[in-house]
């Protein structure tokens, strides 16, 4: 019996919070068992977790594989969670066996959905994960590259873009025999995201979809000059003093950077 540890982050609204993940591998009847109330998406990534590995040639044993999410209690949802399920996984069964790099492991955040071939899929929320994940003392991130600018944008966070699978467990000092030759998966937005001269952030992968009532309520709280990050437009502090409410046609409104 062994066991792997890593960290993802669990979004709730706008707040994040560290999850521990831990895999333990051990003998009895073969499977793959999630616990630590996932949703229906994350109770998915059994499936693209063991494809992925396989894809990989990487080594997948015929063994009963747990999965748990910590605290138990947090609800979590979303494919964000697979890079961080195939880290413990690949760890708890043997890949990753150096002590030096299970240790780090522990203290690094995994954040990506996994495709069937091993590539990384880019996932949204990465802004509001990585900057949770910092202010927990975990600066070490691991996301996709198609989410590497949006992640770099948070200050004090040493992120690192992997690709594929295999590149990844490679980073960690995993044994890798196969690299697979597969097409780039392409960024979900259609402009780099990038800081504004006065130092505010924009984005456009969209973390999370809210009301405009919710929407209205961030932006009447907030005092002095802000920007409003959704889908790539910028509405500032001085055009919501203007227009008195937001145009119903403006799109879904994401995050607010004093």
């Amino acid at each position: 019996m062994s066991l792997g540890t890593t960290c993802a982050v669990a979004l709730v609204g706008l707040s994040g919070y560290i999850v521990e993940v831990q895999a333990q591998v051990s003998q009895g009847t073969p499977g793959f068992h999630l616990v630590g109330l996932p949703d229906a998406a994350l109770s998915e990534s059994r499936d693209r977790v063991r494809s992925a590995i396989i894809s990989s040639r990487l080594e997948w044993k015929a063994s009963r594989v747990t999965v748990n999410l910590s605290p138990a209690s947090l609800p979590k949802q979303g494919s964000s969670f697979d890079l961080a399920i195939a880290v413990a996984v690949l760890c708890a069964g043997g890949t990753i066996s150096r002590k030096a790099f299970q240790e780090a492991l522990r203290h690094t955040v995994h954040l990506g959905e996994l495709g069937l071939d091993g590539r990384l899929q880019p996932v949204r929320g990465v802004l509001p994960m990585v900057a949770a994940a910092v202010k927990a003392g975990k600066s070490r991130i691991i996301v996709p590259k198609a989410n590497l600018l949006e992640a770099q944008l948070v200050e004090g966070a040493q992120v690192i873009g992997v690709a594929t699978l295999p590149d990844l467990i490679e980073l960690h000092g995993g044994r890798v025999d196969f690299h697979p030759r597969l097409p780039p998966v392409t960024p979900n937005w259609t402009r780099p995201p990038r800081r504004t001269p006065g130092g505010s952030m924009w984005m456009i992968s969209p973390p999370l979809s809210y009301g405009w009532r919710a929407a209205s309520y961030w932006i009447s709280a907030s005092r002095g000059p802000c920007t409003l990050i959704r889908l790539g437009i910028l509405f500032s502090w001085a055009q919501k003093e203007a227009c008195g409410s937001l145009p119903r046609n403006a799109g879904t409104v994401l995050w607010i950077v004093p």
